[in-house]
């Protein structure tokens, strides 16, 4: 019994051992199971910094973009600024009470007097409508100043002695006057028409459009197509930003990926920019055992698919330069706004007083006569509907310390991340845009459409002449049409599919404010988005001391008085001027232009606004934007904004021409409806009585040459390039238009038009390469020039982020954008986008478009709002158009967020 009771206790050996082997075990693989969770944990957070650190550097590269766009927008704001200065300043300097020192208290006045002062209150003081409209006095002598000048007498026809011989030796002396005087008159007008054409379509250089034109600033491109270069610049700016996603990037091209070596060598132009940057932000953040199977995704938006006849397909081309469809947008979606905007040139009118005493004929009086710059590109906004964002996928395998399974490369993990840039707009929303094809006036606050868009209101003006009913009124603008001008907010002003109702306004402008923003409040039209022109319905007091004085409710024009009509913003605007620039010296008019591009606090509030100097403020980086000037007093840069190229949208000078004929001929109707007006006015004259049978016939001709009634294909006779129709005709339509032969007023040369006028699209293609020629960056870049601003760099910007360079304090305190700017509610817009992470289950489309306005409506850059998170009650609240493909993130939604 002992030795079997010792045998069992010999068998129970090393039991202990087993348990401390078993637990041994446990504990071992319990400690490498934590572990193991332990380093996938950190794989998966190393990942997602990757991921986040990719989505941001993916949405800096868009803030980017966007900025750029926006820089270009601000230069499309200068070109329509240098035009309102040419028209509004610089074309009324013949007035003396524009001058900057008799300026009124409130309201402007553009109207030129009458020849003598009024012999009773019957006579009118001044012409009964208030329009600038450009008249260029050569010489410096104010008494021979025909400008200034409402109506200049004529030559008066005395009753004769009645002896035969003398009788028609004294009227064939008056009627060869009355010719003279009368074609005189009318060459007046050539001089100012071919001015006014110059400031709006000439291409700059030496070239004028028409000979004989004086050299008044036409050394500068037009307004028209420098607003439509840049117009297309844009375009390519944007289609650089809708670069569709890519659906896999790696190093070295696993699972059929994209490589960025591959990336870098597909486009000429940056269209890689944004993977290629993202992909390598994450790479380089990544645990070297994971950067090989890493692959990046851009997660795919909805595309918001335009079309060509919307405004965000405009200047679009169908055919496609690159492996997309640009009209498919991704990203970003721009709205062009073009206005059918229409200035005056004076254009002297012959015309014969009857029924006094002593009759007057070849009496010269003037009349303002629209030239029309149909769809004028003003500048582009975002459409609020498609969200500007960026959101990826990232994925690789770790393998960690013990690997327990049998597939080869470690287990696959994934992170998603979003970022989207914030930052200033693209542009102020100074327009509605309805049906995605039309503009219309807007109306409200923030200083919108009244002080950029005026109109003639025609409802009384059969109150000043009875003629008017027939189209033509003495001293009344050409054309007196309900046609051709706006009426009321309602009207269709613009857009692309308005060819069949074209309706004009008088364009505007809001300068600056001094010192506080609540200068601005008087710009805002109360109920109306439009400011009509009236007739003077008291004309005695159409004078300059009775419109600005107490009696301005009693002439009708009290409302006379947004933008440049405003005496404040005039006064602001002209002080750019050069104090000896009446004599309209070219180097003085120069200087005077530089000066008034330069950028404002109005502007800095509603525009990005490109940063140069940054030397003396504490920030770390460098101006992105390097002044390239030569001269101390000016700022020269180039900005990146691509014409034409490879990979364009327009691969090639011809191409732009191309553009340039289609939106020239899209607005063929408005030319049509230009010279009408004219012949109108010429068949007027031409029935006007004169003791000579078609005194006038020489003068009329001046205008309107041939048919005068509506044409017909087989009776219309087109008016030659000897008149100021066939001279606009054969402009805008060359390439169609008959080459007539014509004799040159005053010389009496034969010509033919394709000599004496050069067609729009061949000045473009001049201009476009000659500037080829002469700037080897011209392709590529954009290079403006302005005098330097008395504001710091520090003012001009206007961003929220701490530092001074954004506007804020040291102490990241959130500052009003100027330090002396008071009153006012408005948002802090920023001279730059930045950039920040977001949610991204926001981003989704989940089917319930209702839960994701309410974030979306605070994205106050955006949408639009007066405040931050409130809604305009002009413009409907955003629906979010391009969010994400759930099927690109299935697995993401599937998780528990």
């Amino acid at each position: 019994m002992r030795t079997q009771g010792k045998r069992n206790i010999n068998s129970n050996k090393g039991q202990l051992s087993v348990f401390m082997g078993i637990s041994m075990l446990i504990a071992i693989t319990v400690i490498a199971f934590v572990v193991n969770v332990g380093l996938f944990v950190k794989a998966k957070i190393n990942l997602q910094n990757s991921v986040d650190a990719a989505a941001w550097s993916g949405a800096s590269v868009q803030a980017r973009q966007l900025t750029n766009i926006g820089y270009m927008n601000w230069e499309m704001r200068n070109v329509f600024k240098e035009w309102m200065f040419k028209f509004y300043v610089v074309g009324q300097l013949s007035l003396p009470q524009t001058n900057v020192n008799n300026l009124p208290p409130t309201r402007m006045n553009f109207r030129p007097r009458m020849f003598q002062p009024p012999v009773n209150n019957a006579d009118r003081n001044y012409s009964p409508f208030n329009i600038p409209s450009v008249c260029i006095n050569i010489g410096t002598q104010q008494n021979t100043n025909i400008c200034e000048v409402f109506t200049v007498p004529g030559l008066p026809r005395f009753q004769t002695v009645g002896l035969p011989g003398i009788d028609e030796q004294s009227n064939s002396f008056i009627n060869t006057l009355v010719e003279k005087k009368a074609s005189a008159c009318s060459r007046r007008s050539l001089l100012n028409f071919s001015t006014a054409m110059n400031w709006t379509y000439g291409q700059g250089g030496a070239t004028a459009i028409f000979a004989n034109t004086p050299q008044i600033a036409i050394d500068r491109p037009g307004a028209w197509p420098k607003a439509l270069e840049l117009a297309l610049r844009v375009r390519n700016l944007e289609l650089l930003v809708n670069r569709p996603p890519v659906d896999g990037i790696s190093a070295n091209g696993i699972n059929g990926t994209t490589t960025t070596s591959a990336l870098a060598s597909e486009y000429e132009l940056p269209f890689n920019e944004r993977p290629m940057k993202a992909f390598l932000s994450g790479y380089r953040n990544l645990n070297p055992d994971m950067k090989s199977s890493f692959i990046l995704t851009e997660l795919r938006p909805t595309p918001f698919v335009a079309d060509t006849n919307e405004l965000s397909g405009y200047l679009i081309p169908t055919a496609s330069p690159v492996n997309w469809s640009p009209l498919e947008k991704h990203y970003v979606d721009l709205q062009v706004l073009p206005i059918n905007y229409a200035i005056f040139y004076t254009n002297f009118t012959t015309t014969t007083e009857l029924g006094a005493d002593v009759p007057q004929e070849a009496k010269c009086a003037i009349s303002h006569t629209a030239l029309p710059a149909p769809s004028y590109l003003l500048g582009y906004v975002k459409n609020p509907n498609v969200l500007t964002y960026y959101a990826v996928k990232g994925e690789a395998k770790h393998i960690g310390l013990f690997y327990p399974f049998d597939s080869p490369g470690g287990i696959t993990i994934n992170a998603y991340a979003a970022a989207k840039p914030f930052g200033g707009r693209i542009g102020p929303r100074l327009f509605n845009i309805q049906n995605r094809t039309e503009i219309v006036a807007r109306s409200g606050g923030q200083n919108r459409s009244a002080p950029y868009a005026s109109a003639l209101n025609l409802s009384t003006i059969n109150q000043y002449d009875s003629n008017a009913s027939s189209g033509f009124a003495l001293g009344a603008p050409i054309p007196l049409s309900t046609t051709f001008w706006a009426q009321s907010a309602s009207d269709v002003i613009g857009g692309s599919s308005n060819t069949n109702d074209i309706k004009f306004v008088i364009p505007n402008l809001i300068y600056e404010f001094q010192s506080s923003v609540s200068e601005l409040d008087p710009q805002v039209a109360a109920g109306s988005g439009i400011v009509p022109l009236s007739v003077a319905t008291n004309p005695t007091n159409a004078g300059a001391n009775n419109v600005v004085g107490v009696d301005a409710p009693n002439t009708g024009l009290e409302s006379e008085d947004k933008g440049l009509y405003d005496s404040n913003q005039f006064r602001q605007f002209a002080s750019n001027l050069t104090a000896q620039i009446q004599n309209l010296d070219a180097t003085l008019l120069d200087d005077s232009i530089y000066a008034a591009l330069k950028p404002t606090k109005y502007e800095a509030l509603n525009y990005l606004i490109p940063t140069i100097d940054n030397q003396n403020e504490n920030i770390s980086s460098k101006s992105v934007v390097v002044d390239i000037s030569q001269q101390p007093s000016r700022i020269q840069y180039r900005l990146f904004a691509p014409l034409f190229g490879n990979n364009s949208l327009y691969t090639n000078e011809a191409s732009v021409v191309g553009i340039v004929n289609q939106f020239i001929s899209a607005n063929g109707q408005a030319v049509t409806a230009y010279m009408e007006a004219l012949g109108i006015a010429a068949s007027s004259l031409k029935s006007q009585t004169t003791t000579q049978d078609g005194g006038y016939d020489q003068a009329a001709n001046l205008l309107h040459d041939g048919t005068t009634s509506d044409p017909n294909p087989t009776t219309f006779t087109p008016p030659t390039c000897a008149s100021l129709a066939g001279k606009f005709g054969y402009f805008f339509q060359g390439s169609t238009y008959p080459n007539q032969t014509f004799v040159e007023e005053g010389t009496g040369n034969n010509l033919d038009c394709a000599t004496f006028i050069k067609p729009l699209p061949i000045q473009v293609e001049e201009y476009l390469s000659n500037s080829n020629q002469n700037n080897p960056a011209f392709q590529n870049f954009y290079t403006p020039s302005y005098s330097r601003p008395n504001a710091t760099a520090a003012q001009l910007s206007t961003a929220y982020r701490p530092g001074l360079r954004q506007g804020a304090g040291q102490d990241a305190s959130n500052n009003k954008p100027f330090a002396t700017v008071s009153g006012g509610n408005f948002i802090h817009t920023r001279n730059y986008y930045s950039t920040k992470l977001v949610a991204m289950d926001k981003l989704v489309g989940k089917g319930d478009v209702a839960n994701q306005l309410p974030y979306i409506n605070n994205f106050s850059t955006y949408s639009e709002s007066q405040t931050l998170g409130s809604q305009p009650s002009d413009i409907d609240a955003p629906s979010f158009l391009n969010p994400i493909d759930t099927s690109a993130v299935s697995e993401f939604l599937n998780l528990d967020h």
